[in-house]
């Protein structure tokens, strides 16, 4: 028997929320996503308790990563080193006015004329290129 969602793979899953039968595939990338998971669904319990492959190679990556740059590193340099990366990891960093993609204008302080004109930006105008790939509607 296929899946009831893919079609591809074998279906050795019984899914209370879709009540078929379901590939492990589908289950655990659709899981709270498209398929809406009873409480008591004993696959969703089960991800729960042990987490995902990548998350524990990730753990296990960065764990490697502290000890290496630990490894030379005295008592109160270490003491140091992990109050900044406590720091960093907990730091949430302001917005910045405009939001996320808001880049400098003309009234800023981080306009640079010279750096406009070299990517291609006119004074009171698009640039060039905009204009090439027609773009810009023209004045009559």
């Amino acid at each position: 028997m296929k899946c009831a969602l893919c079609s591809r793979q074998k279906a050795r899953r019984a899914c209370p929320a879709l009540g078929q039968q379901i590939c492990a595939v589908c289950c655990g990338t659709k899981r709270l996503t498209e398929i809406q998971c009873p409480a008591d669904c004993p696959y969703l319990a089960s991800a729960r308790e042990h987490p995902p492959a990548a998350t524990l190679r990730r753990q296990h990556r960065d764990v490697g990563f502290l000890v290496n740059a630990m490894r030379d590193l005295n008592s109160r340099q270490s003491e140091l080193f992990l109050l900044v990366l406590t720091f960093l990891t907990r730091h949430e960093p302001a917005e910045l006015p405009g939001g996320p993609n808001a880049g400098p204008t003309r009234g800023s302080r981080a306009w640079d004329p010279n750096a406009a004109a070299a990517l291609g930006c006119r004074r009171w105008g698009p640039g060039a290129s905009a204009k090439k790939m027609g773009r810009v509607e023209r004045r009559s």
